[in-house]
């Protein structure tokens, strides 16, 4: 019978010291959890600052210039030219998108030492960031104009989301040059296919 005892204390003891146990390791857990949030956090205070507000003086690529960048800024006058006569303001709001991308990833790439230049890139990086907002909120109004439209809005808001991920993601100026392009004729296209299916 003691020897019963003394073995029932041996399992609570030894329950208990696994508890405690547990209990360190789900506070380690949590606080490695914690940390890693506030990490996100302010990695992304840090990337909204830098891209939307407070501009690094010098751009990772430098000067450099590709007319192919270039000539992918104006593709976002097709969507501007198929919305003309069905929506103006949005087909402005293209227009806008695009002379702004022309001049900022073109005309004055890299060049932000100057407060102008530095503006023209803010606005530039405003504008396209409504403008991908806009597409996104108006998803429920393509489901109302049919399910194609629909799935061709869905397919040019995530597409263009990623393309302009891999697009900030890259370590080349040709990686830079592929997917910034990419991503101007992709979102230029779709866009502009959802119109022509919304009015066929």
């Amino acid at each position: 019978m003691e020897s019963f005892a003394v073995s029932a204390g041996s399992q609570r003891k030894g329950g208990a010291t696994r508890q405690r146990a547990a209990g360190v390791t789900d506070k380690h857990v949590a606080e490695d959890y914690d940390s890693k949030i506030r990490k996100k956090r302010r990695e992304l205070a840090k990337f909204i600052t830098e891209n939307f507000w407070d501009l690094p003086d010098t751009y990772k690529f430098g000067q450099s210039r590709s007319v192919i960048v270039g000539l992918s800024c104006l593709a976002f006058l097709f969507p501007a030219y198929t919305l003309w006569s069905v929506d103006r303001p949005e087909s402005v709001l293209w227009v806008v998108t695009a002379a702004l991308s022309l001049v900022s990833d073109y005309f004055i790439t890299g060049q932000r030492k100057q407060r102008w230049k530095r503006a023209l890139h803010l606005l530039d990086r405003w504008v396209g960031a409504a403008n991908f907002l806009f597409q996104f909120l108006r998803l429920p109004w393509f489901l109302m104009a049919g399910y194609r439209p629909f799935c061709v809005a869905c397919c040019g808001v995530v597409g263009s989301f990623l393309c302009k991920q891999m697009s900030w993601g890259v370590h080349t100026f040709g990686e830079y040059v592929v997917w910034h392009s990419v991503w101007h004729f992709y979102a230029s296209a779709m866009r502009g296919l959802v119109v022509l299916l919304d009015h066929m």
